[in-house]
């Protein structure tokens, strides 16, 4: 159920954060973190999959203590935070008010929006506060870069590079829209214009690039049909397992937009969670404990 899922997320979170000060050593990776010159991460995995990771985390933590009340889950928050912080990621640190804001819609709804809209005031100078931190000063720093390459103002060579691969990633696309170039060619099609084997970083691109329309429309068919039927569940029973399932899905659909997913293990983790939701819900429908 809901609880013993959250369980397994927050104990993955305190692993993984203490995996993380056993690989740099606390003393060393507080220091790095609050220089704010370099990005953490690549010791444990790679920094955007290590933010990701602590913010998914972070984000089912937060879904329990609105939802539940249950304030023990601030401590993992506070821990993958500080991972996100380090992480240098702006995925993951624009993760977090996604979970923030869908899970206080999915508990007030619109008949209490005014609810939903006083948090959000109350959190706004917060979080305004907590970016200020040195710890935030890296993330700060991407993210200006990334607001002014969407403001036509340069940006940083991250934002740059992939906004060139985006671009040709479309060209790409429209050479071969429906069945695309294959499984996995988006890099060797890199590698002749950037001269090394690169993913798109954009999880649509990269499908659509590979297996055209047909293969995105199949692959996110998958999220249609669960997010359709974990409405429905949520909708008639409330279920707070459905709930989570519904900001989870939330989340995979807007990280995509930086990252590959489709290729990664934990996606299918995710999805087989939503299923599992869907199953149980079923089940008891039929053993007459929902109508």
């Amino acid at each position: 159920d809901v609880d013993y899922i959250s369980k397994l997320f927050a104990y993955a979170g305190i692993c993984l954060f203490v995996w993380t000060m056993y690989i740099y050593g606390i003393g060393n990776f507080f220091s790095m973190l609050l220089s704010g010159s370099v990005r953490l991460g690549d010791e444990v995995s790679q920094e955007n999959i290590l933010g990701m990771s602590a913010a998914m985390i972070a984000s089912v933590c937060i879904y329990n203590v609105i939802t539940f009340k249950k304030y023990l889950y601030l401590i993992p928050i506070v821990l993958m935070v500080v991972l996100v912080a380090a992480s240098g990621s702006r995925k993951a640190i624009l993760i977090l008010p996604v979970a923030f804001i869908g899970t206080l819609f999915l508990n007030n709804g619109f008949k209490k929006l005014w609810k939903t809209l006083l948090f959000i005031v109350i959190a706004v100078p917060v979080v305004i506060y907590i970016l200020s931190l040195p710890a935030f000063s890296m993330i700060n720093s991407r993210l200006e870069g990334l607001f002014d390459f969407l403001n036509d103002q340069g940006g940083d060579m991250s934002a740059q590079t992939r906004g060139l691969m985006t671009e040709y990633g479309i060209k790409w696309f429209f050479q071969k829209p429906i069945l695309g170039h294959g499984l996995d060619c988006y890099k060797y099609l890199a590698y002749s214009v950037f001269g090394k084997y690169s993913y798109a970083h954009n999880n649509y691109i990269e499908l659509l690039v590979d297996t055209g329309i047909i293969g995105t429309v199949f692959y996110y068919s998958i999220y249609i049909y669960l997010l359709r039927r974990l409405s429905v569940i949520f909708k008639k029973s409330r279920d707070r397992f459905a709930g989570l399932c519904i900001i989870i899905l939330a989340i995979m659909l807007i990280q995509d937009i930086g990252v590959v997913s489709y290729i990664t293990k934990t996606t299918y983790v995710y999805l087989g969670i939503c299923y599992i939701c869907i199953f149980r819900y079923g089940k008891r429908v039929s053993e007459g404990k929902e109508e």
